[in-house]
């Protein structure tokens, strides 16, 4: 079981990601923004991040910059997706194109907190 925060602006898919998260046996924490997403991890600590690129105030770009540079959420892998084509592929982790079925989403859940033990 792995701690997961689940950033989105849009409630549904927020929602969903956690629902799905959940009953893969993952603790699941949501936010509706960038800025109270930063509050939960700096809280948590979780094991990975999932969050929306294009939020209102702290976007996903913004809020990965934020994460990479502390030292006490640098470790943390973060799963970027977006229903738009763009992505700066260095500033994430791993990144989903939504629509993404949930076996991608667990999929990748699981590799990031593998690669995060192994670390």
């Amino acid at each position: 079981m792995a701690r997961v925060v689940v950033i989105d602006d849009e409630q549904l898919v927020a929602e969903a990601c956690a629902t799905v998260l959940r009953a893969a046996a993952h603790e699941v924490s949501v936010a509706h923004d960038g800025e109270s997403g930063l509050r939960l991890i700096r809280e948590l600590l979780p094991d990975v991040v999932i969050s929306d690129i294009r939020m209102p105030g702290i976007d996903g770009h913004q809020l990965v910059a934020t994460l990479k540079a502390h030292s006490a959420t640098t470790h943390i892998p973060v799963l970027l997706m977006s229903g738009h084509c763009y992505l700066d592929k260095k500033s994430c982790d791993a990144f989903l194109a939504k629509p993404f079925l949930v076996s991608e989403l667990l999929a990748t859940v699981q590799c990031l907190v593998l690669r995060r033990a192994e670390k």
